[in-house]
């Protein structure tokens, strides 16, 4: 089982980002930063009844979600139980999936590994 760290809360991502060096001082002091600008490249996400949250792993098996705690189960279940999820084949079937999916990139590269929730 993988161990990690989930940082949610909007001041523990900004002390894990400045932690990291991913951020300034003065980007961590402007209240007005927006940490969901960090996601504009190719984040990972997880999609459930149409809601999308993005996260990104970072090595050091710690992962950086800023957006609803209530996917984080989904996410552990993915990283730690991969027999309840479905590998898909091409984004077409991604995208057409209405149960809980994920595109996970590993924490690096340009390609996507796409599964569908399907709890055994």
């Amino acid at each position: 089982m993988k161990t990690f760290s989930i940082y949610s809360d909007y001041y523990e991502v900004k002390d894990f980002l400045l932690s990291k060096e991913l951020i300034t001082n003065e980007e961590y002091e402007n209240e007005e930063y927006d940490l969901l600008s960090l996601f504009e490249g190719d984040p990972d996400y997880i999609i459930e009844e149409g809601e999308t949250t993005f996260f990104d792993w970072y090595k050091e098996d710690n992962i950086l979600i800023h957006t609803s705690e209530e996917e984080i189960p989904l996410i552990e279940d993915y990283l730690n139980n991969s027999d309840n999820w479905d590998g898909l084949d091409n984004w077409d079937e991604f995208r057409k999936e209405e149960r809980a999916k994920i595109a996970f990139r590993n924490g690096s590269g340009y390609v996507y590994s796409l599964a569908v929730y399907n709890p055994k």
